[in-house]
């Protein structure tokens, strides 16, 4: 019997081999080292985000940066005080922030080291400027490519003296995306190079296996007077485009020869089922794209009295119409040493969010304070900063300020 059950085995294992459409091959999101060939059979592939996505531990050993980590849609992404990352229920985000286990946001160009944190959100200083995820100064979105490559030379001289260099950024790619439909994103490139080089861009899945390869052809800067350079690829345009071949965890990894080593700059989840489509508004002659990014304004009072009321007002809108139930949050901040106020609203109708709050008079100097304004609408994001001043009269209790 024991001999005959081996027959029927080995019987069985020639079946596979000869009919591989039978054969299964289980995918496991937990273990990259797992080798898995469609050649061999059909894959059993999950289908539900739980399922697809790594732990977030896990996705960061697969290179992810801490701020592209993704959850599954009934989680959201938090970070801990240890920067590590978390993905919990939305109703414990808030309870988790004010016990201090969590962070609110890992930007904090005013904290005691704002290169190390922008560097975890998978960005840096730059790719945050010029695509106006912060706004800097007085500069007017979107920037010209002149304006770009003139902060991309301020940006090389401060940080890449007298080198040669390329870097890369992909701001925003959709986290979630319906087996059969396009990938798209924008690559960033800047730097300060005058060589012929060659960008690749693969699309890698959860095995380190690439189920896309482009390479652009090989291009070389004409010298001229500036040593700034900047472009922006686009998927379907400057490379081939690609779309999501069947459920999975995939990350985009770009690589450069030998200026840009092979690294993952962006992450995301294919998904076989296609949620339902929202209804869409006829259109007319003035209707516009529902689709750009939010537009966050805000105003208030640069120089303000201790003791006294100050108002600051955030308008939000997307192409020109105001956005109605956006969720702003305000965090008013000493540049990173302590956090003062924090405020929560909804956008009215029009748009407009007013925040009224009265200035301690504990304030006994002339001090500089950051509003950190973040806004989202659960279709995209954003980061606003408001600088204004706080200051005591000469000759006022406890005030250090001396008269003239």
């Amino acid at each position: 019997m024991k001999y005959f059950v081996i027959f029927l085995l080995a019987i069985g294992a020639f079946v596979i081999l000869q009919n591989p459409a039978y054969a299964t091959c289980v995918y496991d999101p937990s273990n990259p080292h797992v080798t898995c060939d469609d050649s061999i059979g059909t894959l059993d592939y999950p289908t539900t985000p739980e399922e697809l996505i790594p732990s977030p531990l896990k996705q960061m050993s697969l290179g992810i940066k801490l701020g592209h980590v993704i959850c599954d849609d009934a989680h959201v992404l938090t970070y801990k005080t240890d920067y590590k990352p978390a993905c919990v229920f939305p109703d414990s985000e808030g309870t988790l922030l004010t016990r201090g286990w969590a962070k609110l946001r890992l930007l904090l160009p005013a904290g005691p080291d704002p290169i190390k944190e922008l560097e975890l959100t998978g960005q840096n200083e730059l790719s945050y400027r010029i695509t106006g995820n912060v706004i800097y100064g007085d500069d007017v979105y979107p920037l010209s490519n002149d304006r770009i490559r003139e902060i991309v030379t301020e940006y090389s001289q401060k940080h890449h003296p007298d080198k040669q260099y390329l870097e890369y950024s992909i701001p925003i790619v959709q986290p979630f995306i319906s087996v059969e439909d396009k990938v798209e994103f924008d690559l960033l490139e800047w730097g300060n190079y005058s060589d012929c080089w060659k960008l690749k861009l693969r699309i890698i899945d959860v095995q380190n296996k690439p189920v896309y390869e482009d390479s652009l052809a090989n291009y070389c800067l004409e010298p001229d007077d500036m040593s700034g350079t900047f472009h922006s690829y686009s998927m379907g345009k400057d490379f081939e485009e690609f779309t999501c071949p069947h459920p999975g965890y995939y990350r985009i990894e770009v690589s450069n020869g030998s200026v840009f080593s092979p690294q993952v700059l962006q992450n995301f989840v294919c998904l076989e089922y296609k949620p339902e489509p929202a209804p869409e508004p006829e259109m007319t002659s003035e209707s516009q794209p529902t689709n750009a990014g939010l537009e966050v304004d805000v105003t208030g009072q640069k120089q303000v009295r201790r003791g006294t009321t100050h108002d600051i007002t955030i308008d939000v809108t997307r192409n020109g119409n105001p956005v109605h139930d956006a969720l702003v949050r305000i965090t008013i901040e000493d540049y990173g040493k302590d956090v003062i106020r924090e405020f929560n609203a909804k956008t009215d109708s029009s748009g407009r969010v007013v925040f009224s709050w009265e200035i301690p008079k504990s304030f006994d100097d002339i001090e500089t304070l950051l509003a950190y304004v973040d806004v989202t609408d659960n279709i995209s994001a954003k980061t606003a900063l408001f600088k204004f001043q706080v200051y005591c009269l000469p000759n006022e209790s406890g005030c250090k300020v001396e008269g003239n």
